[in-house]
């Protein structure tokens, strides 16, 4: 049985003591309102470390496992407390918060080392809880803080040149470690569905269900094998849930390359979800182009704010950053019917008279048009990760900050999700 009553058994925060291996993240700091257990010295703090099993172990010990409602309460502290650390890119209503540098490093403002220092922490103590397989609330907050921390990777880590991953990140872990989650989390929905068969069918937890079906879903968009064997262990009612046939519409766009379809869909997705399609933007970017390129010709001018729109780029700048990544010939022309502007104040009437002479000057149209130079064969790398910043900071900036949504807000989501009452096994 179960019976560690803290986050971290005290004789591991002892002897982490004695060879200084407490985390900065397990001491007090200034914005802790009150953590879950009280105290605010390290045995209050600290979180059990992830420690691989040792070979031919079968003993374990019960009072260095925690039961569900401790492990339970230590993912709230690390999604609330630990997530909101100041300075670590996810406290982003913090004063002083925003960062458009990812090298800048004012006090206060998100830095790339304060990321990753906090993501590796939060990754480590969050492992054993995917080893323990005690809770399916535990699980869907691990799942939302990996789909999140690669949203917020994208914003504030620094791009790399072609074919170098960055040293302390890696984009195929965090996807590894979220696939696991995921995989486990099926797992136990299967597991209340069996338990469940003969009384309510398990339709509590379909709304739950049908969020994270949708994340495995959009992880797994360029790979239709891995989403066919996954469907044929997802119940039928979660299949028909609006947030999973949406997926699948998602998913068939992307493998048809249908522009229409999977931009419609992209702009009304949610912020985790797009979150998880911002690596299949650039696949989807490229076809477009293609396809436009077939469908006009030599002689056809395309509006770039309109070419902006059609693959949901921010305007006509990063319009530009695609043409010149795809090799587009762009044309600018002047618009004939300008739009009166207001009069400028002037200081004399001397001055006034000479500018109601002076007719309104408007901004050039740009223009796309195609046949005239042959397609690059792939997008230049490093104008699509400024893209595919740019489209990371949007959905930061225009569906999470300005809808008042924390980082806690966005991971924790209580409410929705049953916990399986088991002991944990470590």
């Amino acid at each position: 049985m179960s019976s560690c009553a803290h986050m971290c058994p005290r004789a591991e925060v002892l002897e982490r003591s004695r060879t200084n291996e407490i985390s900065r993240f397990e001491r007090p700091a200034p914005h802790m309102r009150s953590p879950q257990h009280g105290s605010l010295d390290v045995f209050g703090l600290a979180v059990k470390k992830y420690r691989r099993p040792a070979a031919g172990r079968i003993e374990i010990d019960p009072t260095q496992l925690r039961p569900p409602r401790v492990l339970l309460e230590t993912l709230a502290h690390l999604f609330t407390d630990v997530l909101l650390w100041p300075g670590c890119g996810f406290a982003w209503h913090a004063p002083n918060a925003h960062e458009d540098d990812a090298n800048a490093n004012p006090r206060g403002r998100a830095t790339a080392s304060e990321f990753l220092a906090l993501y590796h922490f939060i990754s480590d103590r969050v492992r054993s809880r995917i080893e323990d397989d005690v809770a399916v609330q535990a699980l869907e907050q691990i799942v939302r803080f990996y789909v999140l921390a690669s949203l917020r990777a994208r914003q504030l880590l620094p791009p790399q040149p072609s074919g170098h991953e960055h040293v302390e990140w890696s984009e195929q872990l965090n996807d590894q470690q979220l696939a696991s989650a995921l995989s486990q989390l099926q797992v136990l929905y299967r597991k209340n569905d069996a338990l469940d068969e003969g009384t309510n069918g398990g339709g509590d937890s379909s709304e739950s269900q049908s969020e994270f079906v949708t994340y495995d879903i959009l992880l797994h968009a360029d790979d239709p094998r891995a989403i066919s064997l996954m469907l044929l262990q997802v119940p039928e009612r979660v299949r028909r849930s609006p947030a999973v046939k949406r997926a699948l519409t998602l998913f068939v766009a992307l493998q048809l390359q249908d522009l229409h379809s999977f931009f419609r869909l992209f702009s009304i997705a949610s912020p985790l979800e797009k979150s998880l399609l911002l690596k299949h933007l650039p696949a989807m970017w490229k076809s477009s182009v293609e396809m436009m390129s077939k469908a006009f010709g030599k002689q056809d001018r395309f509006p770039l704010d309109e070419f902006a729109k059609w693959l949901h780029l921010s305007g006509h700048i990063e319009a530009q950053m695609l043409c010149n990544a795809m090799n587009l010939h762009m044309e600018e022309t002047q618009q004939l019917d300008a739009v009166p502007s207001i009069p400028k104040v002037t200081e004399s009437w001397e001055d006034g008279d000479a500018a109601a002479l002076e007719p309104p000057v408007a901004p050039p149209v740009g223009f796309i048009r195609f046949k005239l130079v042959p397609l690059n064969a792939e997008i230049d790398r490093a104008l699509t990760q400024r893209l595919l910043v740019d489209m990371a900071k949007r959905i930061q900036r225009l569906e999470i900050e300005e809808r008042l949504q924390s980082a806690s807000d966005l991971v924790r989501r209580l409410g929705l999700s049953q916990t399986v009452k088991q002991t944990e096994s470590e």
